[in-house]
């Protein structure tokens, strides 16, 4: 059976809120890449970060302060999670909406 690109996860935080966009959990461990999109008139900054409870360094950041031009969008590379993980999100604007996709690698 081939394995699926899945939307796991939409997110429109309110500006310098930190938002819970996905948790790994148990059921899967999944590839993943976030897609952010500015859909104001202005240029944005945002955040990406994954948080494992089991690491001795538990956070890790995908994009600090990564600039997004007004009217753009930027998708992460890929990554993996562990169980547990989190991904984390923040913008410095509300207009920055968060899309977060993966393929689940032990369907």
């Amino acid at each position: 059976m081939a394995r699926e690109l899945k939307n796991l996860g939409i997110v429109n935080p309110s500006a310098n809120t930190e938002t819970l966009a996905f948790e790994q959990g148990t059921a899967g461990l999944y590839l993943i890449s976030v897609t952010s999109t500015n859909i104001g008139i202005t240029d944005a900054k945002f955040d990406v970060r994954i948080f494992n409870a089991s690491a001795s360094a538990s956070s890790g950041y995908i994009a600090k302060d990564q600039l997004l031009p007004a009217r753009n969008s930027y998708e992460t590379v890929r990554f993996t999670l562990d169980y547990n993980d989190k991904i984390y999100v923040k913008a410095n604007s509300s207009s920055v909406s968060f899309i977060i996709s993966g393929i689940n690698q032990t369907e």
